[in-house]
């Protein structure tokens, strides 16, 4: 796929395997089967069917996340978007550049696994993490499901919870540092809301 039309059918909704033509419905769907598979990783330690242990630390764990999430529904889940996007009127990174800042992020990860399992350490450097992935912006769709997943990936690999799901306070604050494409007030969300596990 090269250009952003060979992504929808042509009354705009996403092409998909659910054969599904109107984009509520779509939605709908996708929110249920991703919803699932989010619950399946975190009851499995983030260990895939296949029985992969996911650890975060490279970006290919974010590829096979969004692969995870989304196979049930788009052909293309786990690629790299081939289209340029932004919200907003805010541009996302360009996808000629991927392989730069993939290679940004990977160094990143590198450090973090460095990084005692403390929770001061720990949240600072996931809020940076977060905050250029959402910048990156991998996915044609579903990257904000994915860099949740993602970022509780990290805090657990660190002994640590955050809770980003629903309408918890933590979620929206990070939706609001999301949006803005904030990296202090996404640092913010992490300084706040992570927590040690609790078994």
């Amino acid at each position: 796929m090269t250009v952003w039309e060979d992504y929808l059918q042509p009354n705009g909704t996403l092409r998909n395997k659910l054969s599904i033509e109107d984009a509520h419905v779509l939605q709908q769907a996708e929110y249920r089967i991703t919803l699932m598979r989010q619950v399946y990783l975190s009851n499995h330690q983030y260990r895939l069917p296949s029985g992969k242990r996911l650890t975060g630390a490279t970006f290919d764990d974010v590829l096979a996340i969004h692969h995870f999430l989304f196979a049930d529904v788009y052909d293309w889940a786990g690629q790299l978007r081939e289209v340029n996007m932004n919200k907003g009127g805010d541009d996302f990174f360009p996808f000629q550049r991927f392989a730069m800042g993939i290679a940004d992020l990977n160094e990143k990860l590198s450090a973090y696994t460095a990084v005692p399992p403390e929770r001061r350490a720990v949240r600072e450097v996931l809020g940076e993490i977060i905050s250029e992935q959402n910048f990156l912006h991998p996915f044609r769709e579903g990257n904000g499901r994915t860099q949740r997943t993602f970022a509780k990936l990290l805090a657990y690999q660190k002994g640590f919870a955050i809770d980003l799901d629903g309408m918890s306070e933590a979620y929206q604050k990070y939706m609001a540092a999301s949006i803005a494409d904030d990296i202090t007030a996404m640092q913010q969300v992490f300084v706040h809301f992570v927590q040690p596990l609790t078994h």
